[in-house]
């Protein structure tokens, strides 16, 4: 963690020497506190998360904040998530230095921090998983997956769950690291398990492919509650909406904190802070295009499903557009939030 810490006095009046004036209370400006979680010199299409809650008021007032990128490279096209909140979030798309600024302000008194240059480069080794059906975009360096994606028809198979996680992704080029152990993560730490990225269920046209889920390169850390409630419950809405029209679905993971990273030593990757996942589709009879999208932290307690509905361009903030790959999509669906996730057909099995 990178941190710069700041505070401005706030100026106090004079009063006339003969005589003696009202009291008046004296407002002292806030202090900003800027922390970059993560690493300074952050990778190209890698979430940096920007975050001001440390920073203080001493008379208690109410804090704004205002960050700004005031430099990027030639050819970028990044901007700031969340400017006006305590944590915002940059994504840089090519490489080079962002100047980032941040001012917090009580309504009287205003505290700022010097423009912060972050060095963006190429980062780790990313290659492209062709399973036939769904692909990843897998890190060699951090042994994981960093997104997925494929396309759901009609459904037509029902082949059995395996009930082995293997190593050995073939797919998987000469150099390129995985996962220490497919020992299950709750082996370390209760409460966690072998989450999939792809999912067993939407790949279940035969033996041989739903066993391509079970390689390590397709799993990641993930909390069992989470795993098996909201996540599982996303999943099937693009398992129901697939007999209607194909589902385009897409997904990954974004690593911003390692104050979770429980199985370093014994796997050999660190543990996701968040999941996103997005659904495109058509209307049936109309064609008109559907998107919905969502992004959950890993964590227990998560609440309704539709708490996490968010915008593709929101997204695309938090995550990066790269990321995201939904770039053909029109602009207005891109702003498009959902009030609520899809309702699934009433006939709709999802085995």
């Amino acid at each position: 963690m990178f941190l710069i810490v700041i505070g401005l006095s706030a100026c106090g009046g004079g009063g006339d020497s003969g005589s003696t004036p009202p009291s008046t209370a004296t407002n002292t400006a806030p202090q900003a506190a800027l922390a970059v979680l993560g690493n300074v010199a952050p990778a190209v299409d890698t979430p940096l998360r920007l975050d001001a809650s440390a920073s203080r008021d001493a008379d208690g007032d109410l804090l704004t904040y205002a960050w700004a990128l005031v430099q990027r490279p030639a050819g970028s096209q990044a901007v700031l998530a969340d400017a006006a909140s305590a944590l915002a979030t940059l994504v840089p798309d090519v490489a080079g230095d962002y100047r980032v600024e941040l001012m917090v302000s009580d309504g009287a008194g205003h505290s700022t921090v010097e423009p912060l240059t972050l060095q963006a480069g190429a980062g780790n080794r990313l290659v492209t998983l062709n399973h036939g059906t769904f692909e990843l975009l897998y890190d060699c360096d951090a042994h994981t997956a960093l997104r997925y994606g494929y396309t759901l028809a009609v459904d037509t198979g029902s082949a059995a769950r395996p009930t082995t996680f293997t190593l050995g992704d073939p797919q998987l080029p000469s150099g390129c690291g995985q996962q220490l152990s497919a020992a299950s993560y709750a082996s370390v730490s209760t409460g966690w398990d072998r989450g999939h990225l792809v999912p067993a269920n939407h790949m279940d046209a035969s033996d041989a492919l739903i066993a391509e889920t079970f390689h390590m390169t397709n799993i990641v850390p993930q909390r069992s509650a989470f795993n098996q409630g909201l996540w599982a419950d996303a999943e099937t809405i693009a398992e129901c909406h697939r007999d209607l029209a194909p589902v385009q679905v897409a997904g990954g993971v974004v690593y911003d904190d390692t104050a979770n990273d429980l199985f370093l030593a014994s796997h050999g990757i660190r543990t996701p802070d968040w999941f996103w996942m997005t659904l495109v589709t058509t209307e049936p009879g109309s064609g008109a295009t559907r998107v919905i999208a969502w992004l959950f932290p890993n964590a227990v307690g998560l609440g309704a499903l539709d708490d996490y509905i968010v915008s593709v361009n929101t997204l695309e903030g938090r995550v990066g557009a790269n990321r995201v790959g939904l770039s053909i999509l029109a602009a207005d669906l891109k702003l498009t939030k959902p009030s609520a996730s899809w309702v699934s057909p009433p006939d709709c099995n999802p085995g």
